[in-house]
């Protein structure tokens, strides 16, 4: 429910160490077992499973299946050698749109997408081509491919779509799109839908990841909605505006408290100060004998300055 549809491309980005391979593997333990994904969204049916592997040996992954207590089946498939596999090779496409069609394979999980064909990520005809030969493997599947992220670009807040690694057709040419980043500490990920070509977005959510000490991961939990940085600065604006308006030239300090009692980091309430000077409706100033410490005023007030001997 929500998370993946009957059929399509579902695409999976994410910097190294959110653990995307694994929570595909999650993926696939629920719609083995049917219980609810993420302990919220509901799961329809049992599918059937295809996991084409480049990144992680099969070792691992039986050591990840075993953490995760991933119940027996025969309707989860793995290439015994991957490496052989890319989307140019015509004799093994045939072999794999065979399988899947003998099988009534529902999932494809491609791991990862860059390893599969032979072109450039960053030409969209060399990626259009890969997508489109992947499409005609089964007209009836969902494809998951795990992908990379691109390189942050300094001081610019990219969305969930603008994070994809390679050629924007990539983006265009898939159905839904999510990106992974990592939460607080090593113990969550923060999910966000880039894209969703037939419903509304999800929001942006957080998830816990449940390890044991011998076992590793065990189980992925939602643990709530997260609101994006652009909605948070905002947020932090309106709150630092009302508290310097009712508290004319406070400090920094002062501000930082009221943002941490609303639940808003320091670091987003730094831009939405920072936005609200340069949006000209507070400014700052210093007073003799407090060093190089600032007092925050609105600017309708800027006339008090003037009336208030202590302030230069």
């Amino acid at each position: 429910d929500k998370f993946l549809s009957e059929e399509g491309i579902t695409l999976i980005v994410g910097e190294a160490g959110t653990f995307k391979s694994y929570f595909c593997l999650y993926l696939c333990k629920v719609l083995q077992t049917q219980e609810k994904f993420l302990g919220k969204f509901e799961v329809f049916r049992k599918c059937k499973i295809l996991i084409i592997d480049k990144e992680n040996k099969l070792r691992r992954i039986q050591r990840r299946l075993k953490g995760l207590s991933f119940p027996k089946t025969e309707e989860v498939f793995f290439i015994k050698y991957p490496d052989t596999f890319i989307f140019e090779n015509r004799q093994y496409m045939d072999f794999i749109k065979q399988f899947l069609l003998e099988k009534q394979i529902d999932l494809v999980i491609l791991d990862s997408f860059i390893d599969m064909f032979e072109g450039n990520e960053n030409s969209s005809t060399d990626t259009a081509k890969a997508i489109n030969l992947m499409r005609g493997l089964s007209p009836i599947a969902n494809f998951i491919l795990i992908h990379h992220d691109s390189k942050p670009v300094p001081k610019l807040i990219r969305t969930a779509a603008q994070k994809t690694r390679g050629s924007s057709n990539i983006i265009a040419q898939v159905d839904t799109q999510f990106y992974f980043e990592k939460g607080k500490n090593l113990k969550s990920l923060i999910v966000e839908q880039g894209k969703s070509r037939d419903e509304e977005p999800m929001a942006k959510f957080e998830v816990e990841i449940v390890s044991g000490v011998d076992t590793g991961i065990q189980n992925f939990i939602y643990k709530g909605e997260v609101k994006d940085e652009v909605t948070m600065i905002n947020q932090s604006k309106e709150i630092i505006y009302q508290f310097i308006k009712e508290h004319s030239f406070c400090t920094k300090d002062d501000i930082n408290t009221e943002l941490e009692l609303n639940a808003i980091s320091t670091r987003t309430g730094k831009n939405g100060l920072l936005a609200l000077s340069k949006e000209g409706l507070i400014d700052h100033t210093q007073k003799p004998g407090f060093g190089k410490k600032y007092f925050y005023f609105i600017m309708e007030n800027a006339s008090l300055i003037e009336e208030n001997e202590d302030f230069e």
